[in-house]
């Protein structure tokens, strides 16, 4: 994780530790995250525990992104509607993927 006076980038090298392919049920924006293998980071700038934004991606590049509300005690309710331009890449190998995001500053803040 780094950033510059635009962007907060992440990057991850995800490992693949079964036999099968990715789950991946749909190549929709905004998937289910709770069926769907993926990479998601969570920023919370005002450091309640309480709110936030929610980034992930599959490894097939579907992104998925919302603000977090209600959060706290590891349960939170998420706005999905919230629709914003960010950037991430996906890269897939035999046993691993890699995946690299970008997020402007100026949608978390």
């Amino acid at each position: 994780m780094t950033y510059d006076e635009e962007f907060v980038y992440v990057g991850a090298r995800c490992y693949i530790h079964v036999q099968d392919d990715y789950i991946v049920e749909s190549l929709r924006r905004d998937y289910n995250c709770l069926r769907n293998d993926f990479f998601s980071i969570v920023l919370d700038p005002h450091t309640d525990l309480l709110s936030g934004f929610h980034f992930g991606i599959t490894p097939c590049g579907v992104k998925r992104e919302t603000i977090i509300i209600n959060g706290g005690g590891g349960l939170m309710d998420e706005e999905k509607s919230w629709e914003n331009k960010w950037f991430a890449e996906v890269i897939r190998y035999d046993d691993y993927w890699i995946a690299e995001i970008a997020i402007p500053y100026s949608r978390i803040c």
